[in-house]
């Protein structure tokens, strides 16, 4: 990027395709049981931790040296071999059935049981169409599976999951870029490379920090299935609310073993708490607005990835590091709130169901 302009507008380019994320959890969804569903979809949001934790080493071994932009191209090369990969992944079988493709569908499931040793259910698969394609409780009778045509529960549902998935966004990045700050704002920027002049010992707290991530799997990893859901969202909300809640009386500029423990255990809860909503939102959701709900949501939770960073770094640099803390306090605080006001429905062992587009097997006559 030879200026800021062509930077952002890369940048914007960076942020389509990181719109596709979510459509990957709810294909990943419709090949895994319920019965382990949520282990299942914790093992693969742990791999966001794996980058985080190698995106942190390769910042220490780049940056000093080399600058950021030798980073950002280290960076980009687990995209190509994602790309190598695509052609080995599934199509939704809903997606082919809802489309009329029923053999193609019929195909792929057949596929998924020979890999997996198993025999499907005896019959052929048919695709009946349902009023509204909202769950029993929901429908409505309108044909529509738009967002607009949802009935008031179904919207006060999806509101209420855009506002957690911006507070896991928002306190989540805003730990990250906090902990960098931090150490960043007593230090000042190599003149060649534009980097913070940090020591080995702030990279690696850094790096320290992004270790918490692992434990925060573990703990969502043993609380969805025990506290369901609801119960591992709000503890991961209310730890990291309860973390960030002494950084505020520690001095101002402080990058001691006590800042770094505290934000080891917010960025560990935090953690936690992003990865179940991650599963829950789109057990929640109907079938028939899942991929679209569940995008919605994300594309909320970017407005938080936004603020983050005014928040984590202009006003620390302002001056009101005691500010931005009190915000990482109250945002994840206001989400426990929420979700013992609105979101009730707990989604731990049932089935996902298919409401827009009722795939069933239908025995043979």
């Amino acid at each position: 990027a030879p200026s800021f302009a062509w930077l952002v507008l890369f940048r914007c380019f960076v942020g389509f395709g990181l719109g596709g994320v979510p459509v990957a959890f709810t294909l990943f969804l419709e090949f895994v049981p319920s019965a382990n569903r949520g282990k299942w979809l914790v093992t693969m949001e742990s791999f966001w931790t794996v980058g985080s934790f190698f995106e942190s080493a390769l910042a220490w071994a780049l940056l000093p040296t080399h600058g950021w932009r030798w980073l950002l191209a280290f960076s980009t090369l687990p995209l190509f071999m994602l790309l190598v990969c695509f052609p080995w992944l599934p199509e939704s079988p809903h997606y082919l059935a809802a489309n009329g493709r029923i053999e193609e569908a019929q195909a792929l499931l057949f596929k998924v049981a020979a890999a997996n040793r198993k025999p499907l259910p005896p019959g052929r698969l048919v695709a009946n169409a349902v009023k509204a394609g909202i769950a029993d409780d929901d429908k409505t009778g309108e044909d529509s599976v738009s967002l607009s045509c949802c009935p008031p529960g179904l919207r006060v549902t999806l509101a209420g999951l855009c506002y957690l998935f911006f507070a896991n966004a928002f306190t989540y990045y805003g730990l990250v870029l906090l902990t960098t700050e931090l150490h960043a704002a007593t230090v000042g920027c190599d003149a060649e490379t534009r980097s913070p002049l940090l020591s080995n010992s702030d990279y690696g707290s850094i790096l320290a920090t992004s270790l918490a991530e692992a434990p925060g799997l573990v703990a969502a990893a043993l609380l969805i299935d025990s506290l369901g859901r609801r119960g591992s969202l709000a503890a991961g909300l209310a730890f990291a609310s309860a973390f960030v809640f002494p950084l505020m009386f520690l001095a101002k500029g402080s990058t001691g073993a006590a800042t770094t423990s505290i934000l080891f255990g917010a960025r560990c809860s935090i953690m936690c708490s992003f990865t179940v909503m991650v599963i829950y939102a789109p057990e929640v959701l109907p079938t028939s607005i899942r991929s679209t709900g569940l995008g919605l949501s994300n594309a909320v939770a970017r407005l938080g990835g936004i603020l983050a960073p005014f928040i984590s770094v202009s006003l620390v640099e302002a001056g009101y590091e005691k500010t931005a803390e009190l915000l990482y306090f109250v945002v994840p605080a206001s989400g426990v709130a929420l979700l013992m006001a609105v979101l009730k429905k707990e989604t731990k062992g049932t089935d996902l169901g298919n409401v827009s587009t009722e795939l069933e097997l239908a025995e043979f006559s």
